[in-house]
């Protein structure tokens, strides 16, 4: 018999396992990383939620799927809303029960009670799941990804600096203030998440900059992992209207300058079209970016531009 139930402290080794299974073969650090997620990380995240817990799957006494679950403050349209972020969504692949564990439990997490679903990581069998299930759209530039090689081209000019957890949140705000669905944060769940990501160090190390004109004025700001093995994962990268090159070079121009590898990847985003075609920069398309909502409003906002989301805001592990 098989079931669905609430993810405990206890089911991390066995977790633990499935994702060994499900997922490429990791660096110790990784490992180390994934431990302390599985075991620790997604019970005391500041979004915690007692109604929105992560679920399992167990098929005949085995744990065969899993589904991470991470609630995230938002607001749309001036009011507050809560979404629900599918995180490490994995089945075992040798079970007899995969598909069924895999369909229950995307069911379950939709009948959730947040007003907003999301997944924005999801490989190909998680995008099948997710695009056969009715009112699922999906997010288009968050789905198509960009990656460039080589130093930052013609000197950009200007500058950059260092953002703390205050400056980053300030820029976050600011930038989000434009659009009609965004997330929310307070320094405090800043604070951890951009401490999460400074701990998944096998990505590279974590650089929050800004950066400024001759004059000083700032063009924009971006987040990402500076790697000196494999490729630098940019997170999120805003710039002021008119400001995208500039931006877009500054954080070729940082990845340069600190030792990190030659390979940018990044998610797309509208104000970046022109930056990243004049770069001749590749598109690929994936990993996948859906949504849900029982208000489709909400869910439309991601489709048509209208909401300030990146990869800080989702599946942030």
């Amino acid at each position: 018999m098989g079931g669905i139930r609430r993810y405990e402290p206890a089911d991390a080794a066995e977790v633990l396992a499935l994702h060994a299974k499900t997922m490429p073969a990791q660096t110790p650090a990784a490992a180390d990383y994934h431990e302390g997620l599985y075991g620790k990380s997604m019970f005391d995240n500041p979004w915690s939620a007692p109604d929105l817990p992560s679920l399992v799957y167990e098929h005949d006494g085995a744990l065969v799927g899993f589904l991470g679950v991470v609630a995230r403050p938002m607001s749309f349209a001036g009011r507050p809303v809560r979404a629900a972020v599918s995180v490490r969504f994995m089945v075992d692949p040798a079970s007899r029960a995969g598909a069924v564990a895999a369909a229950a439990l995307h069911r379950r997490f939709l009948r959730g009670p947040q007003d907003l679903s999301l997944i924005e990581n999801a490989n190909v069998a998680a995008r099948r799941v997710w695009e056969g299930t009715p009112g699922v759209v999906v997010v288009p530039l968050g789905s198509i990804s960009w990656s460039t090689t080589g130093g930052p081209g013609p000197d950009p000019g200007g500058s950059d600096h260092a953002l703390d957890t205050a400056a980053l949140l300030e820029r976050i705000r600011s930038s989000a203030a434009a659009y009609a669905l965004a997330p929310v944060y307070d320094e405090q769940s800043l604070g951890w998440l951009t401490g999460f990501l400074e701990a998944a160090d096998y990505r590279g190390t974590l650089r929050c900059r800004e950066v400024l004109d001759e004059r000083g004025g700032a063009r924009g700001w971006f987040v990402y992992h500076a790697n000196p093995d494999g490729y630098n994962g940019v997170l999120a990268l805003r710039a002021v209207p008119g400001g995208a090159r500039q931006t877009f070079a500054g954080l070729l121009r940082d990845a340069h300058v600190s030792g990190a590898a030659e390979r940018t990847v990044g998610r797309l985003d509208a104000d970046l079209l022109g930056a990243v075609a004049d770069r001749g920069a590749t598109l690929t398309p994936g990993p996948w970016t859906f949504a849900y909502s029982t208000d489709p409003r909400i869910a439309q906002a991601l489709v048509a531009g209208d909401a300030f989301f990146t990869r800080l805001d989702g599946e942030f592990c």
